[in-house]
């Protein structure tokens, strides 16, 4: 296994802290929904859409940003490749971030299979 460069190591960092500041401000106002909506209606935690909503609210800040550099990456050069891996992105990450409620709940292996 090669050690890891310093340049590595604050690549990680730097990708890291992006990722908590995305969570900082997207988070505490769905901190204080997700208290205040289940605080008047506590069975709500148990409501698919609830689940997918929170879900996918925290999910896309987190992962929109890796996935659209992951995406853009490779077709730099062509003309609206950033737009279009900006769409992607967005759709990827909704799909990744709401993918443990639609396994679990099942939703029919039919639904499963096209949304992925």
């Amino acid at each position: 296994m090669a050690a890891a460069s310093p340049g590595q190591g604050v690549d990680s960092v730097a990708a890291l802290l992006e990722a908590a500041d995305a969570l900082y401000q997207v988070g505490w106002p769905t901190h204080a929904w997700t208290v205040l909506q289940t605080g008047v209606e506590p069975l709500v935690i148990y409501d698919a859409g609830f689940q997918l909503t929170v879900l996918a609210t925290f999910g896309l800040p987190l992962l929109v940003p890796p996935i659209q550099r992951a995406l853009a990456a490779p077709f730099r050069a062509l003309p609206g490749a950033v737009v279009v891996a900006e769409l992607l992105a967005v759709t990827v990450a909704a799909q990744l971030a709401t993918l443990p409620v639609l396994a679990v709940r099942g939703f029919g292996s039919k639904q499963v299979l096209i949304d992925l």
